[in-house]
């Protein structure tokens, strides 16, 4: 089966979500600081946040692997401890 002109085929599974042409990461961060501002009567000074902060973000993200936000979720956000899963310090598991 061939691919018709003019579309893109991904060649690996790590190609991170897109929209349009900003990742799905940068949408996130823009929009909601973007309904932030807009809940407060700033749209304006909320959409420049966001754009500000997207591009902090990307510069960060850049050096780092694929699923950075959520290894930055998983060692400094504490408020959500499943029963089943061992603590992130134990690095040898028993049985």
């Amino acid at each position: 089966m061939s691919v018709p002109e003019g579309y893109a085929v991904p060649r690996s599974l790590e190609i991170k979500p897109r929209f349009l042409f900003w990742s799905a990461e940068h949408v996130i961060i823009t929009c909601s600081l973007m309904i932030i501002g807009g809940i407060i009567d700033h749209l304006i000074l909320g959409t420049l946040a966001g754009i500000l902060t997207a591009s902090w973000w990307s510069r960060i993200s850049a050096k780092q692997s694929s699923g950075f936000a959520l290894h930055l979720g998983y060692w400094y956000v504490d408020g959500l401890k499943l029963e089943r899963t061992p603590p992130s310090a134990m690095r040898r598991f028993v049985g």
